[in-house]
């Protein structure tokens, strides 16, 4: 499996990093890290000064993160290589992810409350909206454990089985317990019976072991059912499917998937729209 790893050299990059060593083994992933910068550029310098001022800049960030490739490169887990690019974060991230074609974008978040949350968001929530690939947040103060618990949140799409095959090429998420859950009101639950009962089947055909749990729960507020379920059912890990929308559901509706990476308390594994 081929992982980028996004690195801007904070308390969260260290922190996706040491998770990338406790969920992937020896053989099992090849990292990629990247930093981006933004260029100097604009009028305040000539042009050859601006061309020696960030090659200077690409170089003393090459070796920093030579140096973060060094601290984290172990045996268990070797660092495949790593690059300096220019531009923005979340631009970089999704190029590169597109360009090398990687499996996986494995990042760390600090999450985003209040103003910040409205108008800006994180570089973490816009690559989730963006990825060609699935990405996994990782919320910079969680405490790293081995993967036991998975949550998978589905609305019974056949993209989910698609992404539950994806699940079960990673060996660390094949080995955990799946809890797959459905959030819906009272009325469509009793004519939903039917259809988790055939999910279920089909779920663990795919899945290919028993250890699989489905259930339909009403719910009042999403985020904080969603919460509630987490701690129940002791998740290490959050799934959740990105679905495309038209241009006004966009206006009128609050990413369920952004809020969520927003206000993680545990790593969250997104897969793109298809």
């Amino acid at each position: 499996m081929k992982v980028l790893v996004p690195v801007d050299f904070s308390k969260a990059s260290a922190r996706a990093l040491q998770y990338s060593a406790q969920v992937f083994k020896a053989g099992e992933a090849e990292l990629i890290l990247l930093h981006s910068f933004v260029p100097l550029q604009g009028g305040f310098f000539d042009e050859t000064t601006e061309e020696e001022e960030n090659l200077l800049e690409r170089q003393q960030l090459q070796t920093r993160l030579q140096h973060w490739a060094e601290r984290f490169n172990t045996k268990k887990l070797p660092i495949a290589r790593y690059e300096v690019v220019e531009g923005t974060p979340a631009r970089t991230i999704v190029a590169l992810a597109r360009k090398q074609g990687v499996d996986l974008i494995l990042m760390g978040t600090t999450g985003a409350s209040g103003l910040r949350e409205k108008l800006v968001g994180t570089t973490t929530a816009h690559v989730v909206h963006r990825a060609p690939c699935p990405v996994l947040a990782v919320p910079e103060r969680y405490r790293v454990a081995a993967l036991k618990n998975i949550l998978f949140c589905t609305d019974y799409h056949f993209e989910d089985l698609q992404a539950l095959r994806w699940l079960q090429q990673w060996p660390a998420a094949h080995r955990a317990h799946l809890h797959i859950v459905h959030f819906s009101n009272e009325r469509a639950a009793a004519k939903e019976a039917v259809l988790q009962r055939d999910y279920e089947a089909v779920v663990k055909q795919v899945v290919g072991n028993d250890r699989v749990h489905v259930e339909v729960l009403p719910f009042e507020d999403f985020h904080v059912d969603l919460q509630k379920l987490s701690r129940r059912t002791s998740a290490d890990l959050l799934v959740m499917m990105q679905r495309r929308r038209r241009w006004w559901q966009l206006l009128l509706e609050a990413s369920h998937t952004r809020k969520v990476v927003y206000h993680a308390r545990i790593p969250i594994l997104t897969f793109p729209a298809t």
